[in-house]
């Protein structure tokens, strides 16, 4: 049994990778999240869970930081 958990915790996973096209940074932070948002759902419908939420965990990175540059506009 230790061998076996052993060997286990020794298997590393790549985390899915969430592909953007090679124009996406040249998109508006709004564009980017419609993109993401709609790159998600497919990923979940796809039951491709795994992805959908590296490509949640980017649209919370990316609606943090469109709020962060809302904020410094304001001032």
């Amino acid at each position: 049994i230790l061998r076996t958990t052993r060997f286990a915790d020794s298997r590393t996973e790549a985390e899915p990778q969430f592909e953007k096209p090679e124009y996406f940074a040249s998109m508006s932070y709004e564009d980017q999240l419609s993109f993401m948002q709609n790159a998600m759902k497919k990923a979940a419908q796809n039951l491709d869970f795994e992805a959908a939420i590296v490509i949640r965990d980017e649209i919370k990175e990316l609606k943090a930081r469109l709020k962060r540059s809302r904020g410094r506009k304001k001032k």
